[in-house]
């Protein structure tokens, strides 16, 4: 009688035991998963702030474009009124 509880104690242990490392691999393994989970969400943050970089300097030179297109066409009309200026002198002075 007492070596069957002996025995079945033992039993117990061992099952115990067993479980224990299965425990810890579910454990690490969920850590794992969960670092993996922080890891790309980190990563998506940062592709999301070089997009938005990207777009903010997109924006910034097509700015920069429209503006120099616009200060060429006030430097065009400016040279035509001078040149017209001075074809009214001209036509003026005859």
């Amino acid at each position: 009688m007492k070596q069957e509880q002996m025995m079945i104690q033992q039993q117990m242990k061992n099952q115990q035991l067993r479980k224990k490392p299965q425990k810890m691999k579910q454990q690490l393994r969920r850590k794992h998963q969960r670092m993996k989970q922080e890891q790309r969400m980190i990563q998506q943050q940062m592709m999301i702030q070089q997009q938005m970089k990207n777009q903010q300097q997109m924006k910034k030179e097509q700015l920069k474009r429209k503006h120099q297109k616009m200060k060429q066409k006030l430097r065009m009309i400016q040279q035509h009124m001078r040149n017209q200026q001075m074809m009214n002198q001209q036509l003026k002075r005859k």
